[in-house]
């Protein structure tokens, strides 16, 4: 009886001297487990890490991001990976779609996805390890997510009924970003902003969409108080500048709308495009 207690109580022990995260996924006191389904997906705190493990090639950790409350970008990072090979695929949950993935190619690569959003959006991020990692053990990795508001205060202005009310002589700075609200792709007029102006007959119009971020083809198509259309300008190279005078004055007084539009923009990817961050700045006049 006396071998027995000696047994018991040298285990409890030994267990004690492992630390609280003994027997537990790579040692962690705090692993978000189980979260291997989306119905289990662990809440992410937007600027919080999170310590993880992937603990066999086969092994998927899923978390849930909060949702941005504006128009903007999320980022985010899987970090300090440990001897194995991790993916990140983002899905939105409004239909489970996927809006991108990263797959890391080399062992304790860092892997960062970078996607746009609609405002109130929820997404879920799936992290998964690789084939190559089968004969590895468990290994750690930190997951962290980050949002930026784009600095844009005419959104949601994507339809006509929508459009910004724009007063000539005066510039406007907006974005290009278009944001998923569900999984790719994206429509082709996701990007479009719309406004909208009074003119008068007997002067001509002038537009100018200036500041084009580097990676965005640009074009602008104005509509007349009928609703036909008035003129289609656009440039064949991404970063160019917009600037149209029309070539007759105006016959027609009242209100016209401007769609302006990024041609085929890239919304995720594991670099920032800089249409993220850069402000395009629309002029409307009206001259002799």
């Amino acid at each position: 009886m006396n071998a027995f207690r000696w047994v018991l109580s040298s285990s409890a022990a030994l267990l004690a001297s492992c630390g609280p995260g003994f027997g537990k996924p790579c040692g962690l006191t705090d692993e978000p487990e189980p979260n291997e389904t989306r119905d289990q997906a662990t809440m992410l705190a937007l600027g919080a890490e999170r310590a993880a493990c992937s603990a066999s090639e086969t092994d998927e950790d899923w978390f849930q991001l909060a949702p941005g409350t504006a128009v903007g970008f999320f980022k985010v990072t899987l970090s300090a990976v440990g001897a194995g090979t991790v993916d990140a695929t983002v899905y939105a949950a409004s239909d489970n779609g996927v809006v991108g993935t990263s797959e890391g190619t080399a062992a304790g690569q860092n892997v960062t996805v970078l996607f746009s959003s609609k405002a109130n959006q929820t997404f879920r991020v799936r992290v998964k390890g690789s084939p190559e990692n089968a004969e590895l053990p468990g290994f750690k990795y930190t997951i962290t997510a980050a949002f930026t508001a784009a600095q844009d205060p005419f959104e949601p202005n994507d339809s006509r009924d929508a459009a910004t009310q724009l007063t000539l002589n005066t510039p406007v700075n907006a974005s290009f970003l278009a944001g998923f609200a569900g999984g790719a792709p994206l429509p082709d007029s996701a990007g479009d902003d719309w406004y909208k102006v009074t003119l008068v007959a007997g002067q001509r119009l002038n537009v100018a969409l200036e500041n084009v971020a580097t990676n965005v083809t640009p074009s602008v198509v104005i509509f007349a108080p009928d609703q036909s259309e008035y003129a289609n300008e656009s440039r064949p190279s991404a970063g160019q500048s917009v600037l149209w005078t029309s070539m007759d004055r105006l016959t027609a007084a009242g209100v016209y709308h401007l769609k302006i539009s990024p041609q085929s923009l890239e919304e995720v990817g594991a670099s920032q495009p800089d249409h993220f961050t850069r402000l395009y700045k629309l002029t409307v006049r009206q001259v002799p």
